[in-house]
This record gives C-alpha cells, sequence and structure tokens, in this order.
C-alpha cells in the first residue's frame, strides 16, 4: 500500500478492517490522518499494530524528506530566512533561504540536531531562558505553590513529576520527568485529555485517553488557581476580544468565541512575553559592542523560542574565562524585570555548550568553576 494515499489507507482501515471511521471536521469526510492513526493505534485492537508502523514510516519519511535531504549552501552551512511578520505571539518564524537552500531551523526533531555541528574553529553555545513560560504562568495565575517551587531553585520539572506521579523527588524516573514536563505544558493552555493523548501518540508515546486525562488532573489538583485562571481569560477575551502580554503588547480576537480560541488566549500572555524578552534581549546582544570585539566574537546563528544559538571562537588559551564574561553579558540582556500585581520576578538563564547541537553539555550557570570542568570534557581547556 501507499501509506500516503488517503484513498488506500481508508480503504483499508475502514473498508476491510471494519473500523469505524475518523471524520475530519472540516470537510466532514473520513480520515487517516496523524490524529485518525494515532487513535486506532491506541485501541490495542485490529489494526492497531498496523495504524503504528505507519505512523512510524511516516515520522521517517518526513525526516528524510523535510530535514535530511534539505539542500544547503556551497560552504556546507545550513541557513534559514527570517519571515518579518514572525508569529502571533511574536516569535521569530523560519523558512528556506531566498536561493532555496536552507529550511526552518526553528523546529528541529532532536534526532536531526545531531547532524548539525558547529563551524570549523568555532563551538556552540545555547543560552536559554529557563522554563520561561511555565515561570510566567505561575505569576499570571498567581498560585503560591508553583512560585514557591521556581523561587526555591530546585528542578522544577522534577518537581512537577513528583506531583503529578506522586512520587518522591529523588524517585522520579527519566520517563517521568519527560512525560511530567508535557502534562504541565497541555495543562497549563488547556488542553484536553483527546487532544493531549493524539499529540503524544504523533510522538510514538501511546497514552490512552483516560490515562492522560487522570494526569491532567493531578497536575491541576495540585495547582487549583490554574484553572481558574483560565477562567478568568475566557471572561476576558469574552468581554474585550483583546489580551496584552506583560509588555502590554495587544491581541485581538476577532473570530467567533469557542473552545480552540480560548486555548489559544491561555497560551497568548506567557508565550508572548518571553518572546519578547528573547526579542528585546537579541537585540541588545547585537547592539553591544563588547560581543563584537575586533570583528572575532560571537555569531548569532539563530533563534529557537526561548533560546537563542551562538558560535563562539576557539582561542588558543583562555577560552573558559572569555566564555564566563561572554555568558554574563548575554545573561544581562535576556534578564528582564516583571512586576505583576506588586510581585517582582525574572527569568533565570540557563545554558548549553559543545560542538553537536544535540550532544550538547548542560550549564546550569556560568562560574568559571562550573565551567571549567565542562570545558575540559569538551577538550577546550
Amino acid at each position: 500500500m501507499n501509506i500516503n494515499s488517503p484513498k488506500q489507507m481508508i480503504a483499508y482501515f475502514y473498508g476491510e478492517l471494519q473500523i469505524k471511521p475518523y471524520i475530519n471536521r472540516s470537510s466532514g469526510r473520513p480520515t487517516t490522518d496523524a490524529v485518525a492513526l494515532s487513535r486506532i493505534a491506541k485501541k490495542r485492537t485490529k489494526g492497531s499494530r498496523e495504524a503504528k508502523i505507519i505512523l512510524k514510516m511516516r515520522k521517517l519519511s518526513k525526516l528524510s524528506g523535510t530535514y535530511f535531504n534539505v539542500p544547503i549552501d556551497s560552504d556546507d552551512v545550513l541557513r534559514c530566512s527570517y519571515k518579518i511578520a514572525g508569529t502571533d505571539s511574536g516569535r521569530l518564524s523560519s523558512a528556506s533561504t531566498f536561493f532555496g537552500t536552507g529550511t526552518n531551523l526553528q523546529n528541529q526533531p532532536p534526532v536531526f540536531k545531531h547532524f548539525l555541528h558547529a563551524q570549523k574553529g568555532f563551538y556552540l553555545f545555547e543560552p536559554d531562558l529557563a522554563k520561561a513560560e511555565a515561570h510566567v504562568v505561575a505569576y499570571l495565575c498567581q498560585d503560591h505553590a508553583m512560585i514557591e517551587a521556581f523561587n526555591s531553585g530546585i528542578d522544577i520539572h522534577t518537581f512537577n513529576a513528583s506531583k503529578i506521579f506522586d512520587v518522591p523527588m529523588d524517585k522520579v524516573s527519566k520517563w517521568q520527568r519527560s512525560i511530567g514536563k508535557r502534562v504541565v505544558h497541555a495543562s497549563n493552555y488547556k488542553m484536553g485529555p483527546k487532544t493531549f493523548s493524539d499529540q503524544l501518540a504523533k510522538d510514538n508515546i501511546f497514552i490512552a485517553e483516560g490515562e492522560c486525562g487522570k494526569l491532567l488532573r493531578a497536575y491541576t489538583n495540585r495547582f487549583p488557581k490554574l484553572p481558574r485562571w483560565h477562567k478568568d481569560i475566557e471572561k476576558e477575551v469574552m468581554n474585550t476580544r483583546t489580551l496584552h502580554n506583560l509588555f502590554g503588547r495587544p491581541k485581538k480576537y476577532l473570530k467567533a468565541i469557542d473552545g480552540a480560541v480560548v486555548r489559544s488566549a491561555c497560551s497568548y500572555k506567557p508565550q508572548s512575553s518571553v518572546a519578547e524578552v528573547l526579542n528585546r534581549g537579541m537585540i541588545k546582544m547585537y547592539d553591544d559592542p563588547d560581543l563584537w570585539k575586533n570583528g572575532d566574537g560571537i555569531h548569532m546563528n539563530l533563534t529557537v523560542h526561548d533560546s537563542v544559538m551562538v558560535s563562539l571562537p576557539i582561542l588558543p588559551q583562555g577560552n573558559a574565562e572569555i566564555f564566563t564574561q561572554v555568558a554574563a553579558r548575554i545573561t544581562e540582556h535576556l534578564t528582564h524585570e516583571f512586576i505583576f500585581r506588586g510581585q517582582e520576578f525574572s527569568i533565570g538563564v540557563d545554558g548549553k555548550v559543545g560542538f553537536v547541537w544535540g550532544d550538547m553539555e548542560e550549564l546550569p550557570d556560568f562560574k568559571l568553576e562550573t565551567v571549567k570542568p565542562v570545558f575540559t570534557k569538551l577538550g577546550l581547556l
């Protein structure tokens, strides 16, 4: 069968196997898109094994066609172009270059990042606004338990996973921490169990809708002010049709207010506020002469939602010392003091360094005593 042929897929799953068809809401016709196949895959009945195989084949086909076979420039550099309008949230948006090379560099799958190396004579540094959107949500909904967790300095993802799975923090597994991050993101933006289950299935993580509902409730039950904030956002959109992020930037909602619009509205304030911190920070970086000394300073490569990727030259000596100075300047530019309902807060900055985007060493801070062991491991000392 041709796995990309809707006609053949519909004939097999809904004809030969007699599975009740999933209907596309827009067209009103049967569909075998990723969502439909993921729901079949989760049923553990006839057709579920085939659906899983097809989902995996489609994913590998997309990796090959969209990423691994992308044309690069003659100097072996993968580039992109940025769309001037960006996105509704203020995040930058990228695509292939005007010459037909490159691709969107902001939604790269993790496996592809292992093939993206620093240019010769440079290493990569990716400063990241740590847990940025969840941090903003904590203050927007005024949930003191969330705020305290961020202020305590503990690993917030492990902390949340311990609450969601009801296990001690030192017993949280890598899988639980990973799923916990997804649960928090889904909960913050009012995602329902069915949609959450479908999103996981697209990444070959098959968790039943009922179990997804339990995970989402486990989080919101621990942080009851979150669903109240969702209701406040819905009322604000219904009454004013306009939301403002923490910088005062407005977004108008002109469509009929339905569930999809409300979910989009819940994401606007945190996503847009974080995007603006990053965008303003990059402008400050670009305007900072100390980062561009003698023309051999940092190279700004790209931005990925909550982070910036830069290249730093490998020096004969003093790499760690120079790095700490550069990292301190970048941290200063990416730090913004918010004031919300009389409370001051800022989003922390951590980062990664290395030679391959998909295999970077994490740096919780940029102090010299933290940096030196990592640079020794990378051969930069």
